[in-house]
């Protein structure tokens, strides 16, 4: 290992172990310092990329471009490490009350929301009551992050860009230009 590197990312969860690949792979010199306690909320993540969220079911604005771009790195990935780490899906979510049943209803129709809002479907097990019905959400994707993060530490392990290490944030001193 060297003591000089161009950036110090403190956690090998999901967003540090994207950002070290990327500024590996544009020439960075990284350091990824993690402990992988196994409880991190990156590794117990369910790694949904969801077009449509909370009580209203609303979409992002922007989720169109967002889901591509970042379905674009991890197809990156899979070629890399020769692993599948996306599991495209369908989604079926209860609908709560009256009130929510009438929020699906607005995004079946709404022109925003026509790649996303399946049908109204009144039951998806006979073990459950689904009173107010039950959503059907296409193009929900799962990303496979406990493997992929497993894949990435190892690759940044042959970088010699990983260190396995407690943080005492106590002993860190930042002074201009060094840390």
């Amino acid at each position: 290992m060297t003591n000089s590197y161009d950036s110090l990312i403190i956690g090998q969860g999901l967003a540090g172990s994207i950002l070290a690949y990327r500024l590996i792979t544009s020439g960075k010199k990284v350091l990824v310092i993690d402990n992988h306690h196994r409880d991190s909320s990156s590794q117990v993540a369910a790694g949904i990329i969801n077009p449509i969220t909370g009580y209203r079911l609303i979409t992002n604005i922007l989720f169109s471009e967002q889901r591509e771009s970042s379905l674009g790195l991890y197809q990156e990935l899979e070629k890399l490490f020769k692993q599948n780490f996306i599991t495209n899906l369908n989604q079926f979510r209860l609908l709560k009350s009256v009130e929510q049943a009438a929020f699906w209803k607005k995004r079946q129709s709404h022109a925003t929301y026509k790649n996303y809002a399946g049908n109204t479907l009144e039951s998806v097990t006979p073990f459950i009551n689904e009173d107010f019905g039950v959503a059907e959400i296409h193009k929900t994707v799962r990303i496979h992050t406990s493997e992929l993060l497993h894949n990435i530490k190892h690759w940044l392990i042959e970088k010699n860009s990983y260190l396995d290490k407690k943080v005492d944030y106590q002993t860190i001193k930042i002074i201009p230009e060094k840390v």
